[in-house]
């Protein structure tokens, strides 16, 4: 009963800082970008279906992307899991950032997973910020050529590759943190501490959180993973593309990576405050859509239909498989709990 009550608060606040992100967003669209809410309303009422639909087929792909990018990088330290295990355990996490709105929530989560399923916590590390290298790059990649070809006002510019460089340096810094024994034991005796104040020595092997094994990087797999992470962007990209389609907004390819992908960095920098960033987001998109004189009752439409997309498209993927490996989780815990108390019986006989 306690279990279901803690639950359902959980949710309730959850849903709670949906709303209050959804209201600043329409708050500041209101009030500060100028947007007229009613005919944002009349715009969506009115989107054209097919780009629309070519958006959210699109968009279907990019968990899948995902978890293939985590799975080139175990693969790049020599650990890979079989790819089904691998997608269970990666769209769990992902679904996290909407179950518990802290930020890096989701990559503790993968490092969990994949301690759990063998990997020793360096080597789950390791595979997380390498995974992550690689997408600060991918960014920095399509970006510079964003600004290269296409037109980016300077002060976008210049916060977005503030953004990406700092993402970039913090991912450097984790990866080569988890390179060394000195370094990574230290996050080693936490992550044990706290397993043992919780008794889920059933779900973590205190081995797996103590031993270190020296990286050995399999250069052949990094072109897979860089393939994977940059489709990753084109995917977000074009999806993006389509859906400004939808609203009759004309905007370039390049444009739609700035303005769909490369923007992301900024919210991700941020610690998260609302479920999946809802209202966070799409503030920051509707200011990058209004610098690119998009009107500020098109910019929040286009803003608030790419929240549609995300959660017509990708959230359904993800939120059955963190049920799955929760439920998992938890009947592993009760189990080991069951044979302690059984065994407590015994000898108290």
């Amino acid at each position: 009963m306690a279990k279901s009550a803690d639950s359902s608060k959980r949710r309730v606040l959850s849903i709670a800082l949906a709303v209050v992100g959804l209201a600043t967003f329409l708050a500041i669209a209101r009030f500060i970008l100028g947007a007229d809410l009613g005919r944002v309303v009349e715009v969506l009422k009115n989107i054209a279906v097919l780009p629309f639909a070519i958006a959210i087929l699109v968009r279907l792909s990019t968990p899948l992307l995902h978890v293939m990018g985590m799975y080139f990088a175990t693969l790049c330290i020599g650990r890979a899991l079989r790819f089904r295990d691998m997608f269970v355990g990666i769209t769990a996490a992902l679904a996290m950032e909407y179950v518990a709105p802290v930020g890096g929530v989701t990559e503790v989560y993968k490092v969990f997973y994949l301690t759990r399923r063998g990997l020793t916590l360096n080597e789950a590390s390791l595979s997380v910020f390498l995974h992550r290298v690689a997408l600060s790059l991918s960014i920095a990649t399509v970006f510079g050529i964003a600004c290269i070809v296409s037109y980016v006002p300077s002060y976008v510019a210049t916060i977005l590759w503030i953004a990406i460089a700092a993402l970039a340096f913090g991912n450097v810094v984790g990866l080569t943190f988890f390179c060394y024994r000195k370094t990574s034991s230290f996050v080693s005796r936490i992550a044990s501490w706290i397993v043992a104040k919780m008794k889920i020595e059933a779900v973590l092997n205190p081995m797996n959180l103590s031993r270190f094994e020296k990286p050995r990087f399999r250069s052949k797999y990094l072109l897979l993973l860089a393939a994977s992470t940059l489709l990753e962007r084109f995917t977000v990209a074009f999806s993006g593309y389509m859906l400004a389609r939808s609203l009759g907004i004309s905007i370039d390819i390049l444009e739609a990576v700035v303005l769909f992908d490369a923007i992301n960095t900024v919210v991700w920098l941020l610690p998260a405050m609302t479920p999946g960033f809802v209202g966070m987001l799409e503030t920051v998109q509707s200011i990058a859509f209004t610098a690119y004189g998009i009107e500020p009752s098109l910019a929040t439409s286009l803003a608030i239909l790419n929240r549609i997309a995300i959660l017509v498209a990708v959230v359904p993927q993800l939120l059955p498989f963190l049920a799955k490996d929760v439920r998992e989780v938890l009947e592993a815990i009760s189990r080991e709990r069951s044979v302690l108390l059984e065994g407590s019986e015994t000898v108290n006989r």
